[in-house]
């Protein structure tokens, strides 16, 4: 697909070739996740830099984000993604450093001997 797409625009990459601009590529990768079907892009906001994309805002799952990345990693001219999508509806609890901790994730914390609380400190300790 890359290579129809660097046919079809002239965009081929390589020495003393064209490079792709970051908004042609912010064009076409937000018109593949909206023409995506398993994709509500209505919450994606899509930054170009240097070939670099980074995916910030909200989808529906795991899924959705995971299938995000997907699709924008077979765009041409998409050097590296940044996916820092996050779920909607996914409970947050904020410490007061700052730091996040899934609720679900408390579970996991206490089987271990860990607080959220916790959790996010620096301290090691070998026995």
């Amino acid at each position: 697909r890359r290579a129809q797409d660097a046919v079809r625009t002239g965009s081929v990459g390589g020495p003393g070739m064209q490079r792709r601009s970051d908004d042609r590529i912010r064009e076409s990768v937000s018109e593949e996740l909206t023409r995506h079907p398993g994709i509500d892009a209505s919450e994606i906001e899509v930054r170009v830099e240097n070939g670099r994309v980074t995916l910030t805002g909200k989808v529906d799952s795991r899924r959705s984000r995971r299938r995000a990345e997907r699709c924008v990693e077979q765009c041409s001219g998409v050097a590296e993604v940044r996916n820092r999508l996050r779920i909607a509806g996914a409970a947050f609890e904020f410490e007061q450093d700052g730091a996040e901790v899934s609720r679900r994730q408390e579970g996991g914390m206490a089987q271990s001997g860990l607080s959220p609380g916790t959790a996010n400190r620096s301290e090691v300790v070998v026995q």
